[in-house]
């Protein structure tokens, strides 16, 4: 994405890289949910206790989607004052950071949620299933840049608003549709990972 977004001169760079290092800090407790979250449904799963591993999986979805959502509104609300904390001086940078955090921070429960999800197919077992979320997060639904940059340059002359429009908060809705196929997929064969 920075390519796409580096055909928009400098200060498109640095407000993209602001905004993007805000959403990263904010993302890194969903990530050791993740973690977390493999440990605790393999442990489960491994003793023979499903309704511990479902429940696991439940909980840790309810707490990656509420928390970020939390943490973007508190985003939201104050991504002027954070965007002036990396780029002091550079008004257009700010407000295109801001603009993008804006953007970003609507989709960064789904995100989280994305997050946990392939946590507990990896804790259940089912690596194939996680790979390809995987894949499909970050070749298909991020590789859609050439889109992005279409559309962009054709609605807007401001890069992050069209970049994140585009590539980010949709990327954080596909691992839901994942995961109930595979649940459904489980349960069908008599049990996560069977």
């Amino acid at each position: 994405m920075t390519l796409l977004v580096s055909g928009f001169g400098s200060v498109a760079v640095a407000a993209y890289g602001v905004g993007l290092r805000i959403i990263t800090f904010v993302m890194i407790p969903a990530m050791g949910l993740s973690m977390a979250t493999t440990t605790i449904v393999a442990q489960n799963i491994g003793a023979g206790k499903m309704d511990r591993a479902v429940r696991t999986n439940t909980i840790a979805c309810l707490i990656a989607f509420f928390v970020p959502t939390l943490a973007g509104v508190l985003l939201y609300l104050f991504a002027v004052p954070l965007s002036t904390i990396f780029v002091p001086k550079g008004e257009e940078a700010i407000a295109e950071s801001a603009q993008f955090i804006h953007i970003i921070s609507l989709a960064i429960g789904c995100i989280g949620l994305q997050q946990v999800i392939s946590g507990t197919l990896r804790g259940a077992g089912n690596t194939l299933a996680a790979m390809v979320l995987s894949i499909i997060a970050a070749w298909v639904i991020q590789f859609r840049w050439p889109i992005s940059c279409r559309v962009t340059r054709r609605w807007t002359q401001r890069p992050v608003v069209g970049v994140s429009d585009f590539d980010d908060c949709l990327g954080g809705c596909q691992p839901a549709l994942v995961c109930r196929w595979r649940l459904e997929a489980d349960e069908a064969r008599g049990g996560v990972g069977a």
